[in-house]
């Protein structure tokens, strides 16, 4: 269950560097498939 966390966490550095939150929804419908 570790890697989904490390998944979030990669997904929220994304955002953090894009400054969009377009990076996070492309994750969470990653991890949903």
């Amino acid at each position: 269950m570790g890697i989904r966390k490390l998944i979030e966490a990669i997904a929220k550095f994304t955002c953090e560097m894009c400054g969009e939150k377009v990076n996070r929804l492309v994750f969470s419908q990653y991890l949903m498939q």
